[in-house]
């Protein structure tokens, strides 16, 4: 399937947007990327989508711990608001924690970096080292939050701080 040259200008703006980036240098990094790109498919004519979906296979079967995975889904049960041990930080200024998509976003970059480092197992470190990047753009703030000027990424590094390695 081939996309438009807007419909991809438009998909790295909100990408780019949602990283931090402000909104005229997203969209001048948005412009460059799309520029390079013709008609969905890079402009020097090679498909990369195969070897694309082969990276993705691998990274699918790098294996993941128990206790990695039960941190992955603690960190993000701390994100919740109403959720029975949450941070006051969390309780006074999220308004929606992240979805299960975030776990998945989460234990699937912690895998991604464990190949970069050359390792074949996720670790722990590697949920908390992707823990910003995955849930960052998860994690909604409530009024006061916002109004206090509270970033996600000071929320979601007080619950780094404060989250056991492993459950007592």
């Amino acid at each position: 399937m081939r996309v438009s040259y807007q419909e991809l200008f438009d998909a790295f703006v909100r990408v780019l947007a949602k990283t931090g980036l402000d909104p005229d240098r997203a969209g001048l990094c948005a412009r460059l990327i799309a520029d390079a790109s013709r008609d969905g498919v890079p402009s020097h004519g090679l498909n990369l989508f195969p070897r694309l979906i082969a990276m993705q296979t691998i990274v699918r079967e790098v294996p993941i711990a128990r206790h990695v995975q039960d941190y992955a889904v603690r960190l993000l049960q701390s994100t919740h608001p109403t959720e029975a041990g949450s941070l006051d930080m969390v309780k006074r200024f999220v308004k929606f924690g992240a979805s299960p998509r975030g776990a998945q976003a989460l234990l699937l970059a912690a895998k991604i970096k464990a190949l970069f480092e050359g390792r074949f197992a996720a670790s722990v470190d590697d949920v908390r080292a992707s823990a910003l990047p995955a849930l960052r753009h998860r994690v909604l703030l409530n009024f006061e939050g916002e109004a206090e000027g509270v970033k996600t990424d000071e929320v979601l590094n007080e619950i780094l701080k404060h989250l056991p390695e492993t459950t007592k």
